[in-house]
């Protein structure tokens, strides 16, 4: 049985998640935010829309 949200291996921890915007990226965001940790979205363009979570954070960088 997977741990209840909020209560997993990441709760209390903080993600650093580059290309969160996209579509698969935008998945391991709200993934990790929903298992208990604060997440940072690293990419170059925004996300489509807001997270609804506030325990993420969007920050428009260029890692290249």
């Amino acid at each position: 049985m997977p741990p209840a949200p909020g209560n997993g291996r990441v709760a209390g921890k903080t993600a650093l998640v580059t290309g969160g915007s996209g579509d698969l990226g935008a998945a391991v965001v709200r993934m990790l935010a929903d298992h208990g940790a604060a997440v940072a979205n690293l990419d170059r363009v925004a996300p489509h829309s807001p997270w609804g979570r506030a325990a993420v954070s969007d920050w428009t960088v260029d890692l290249t």
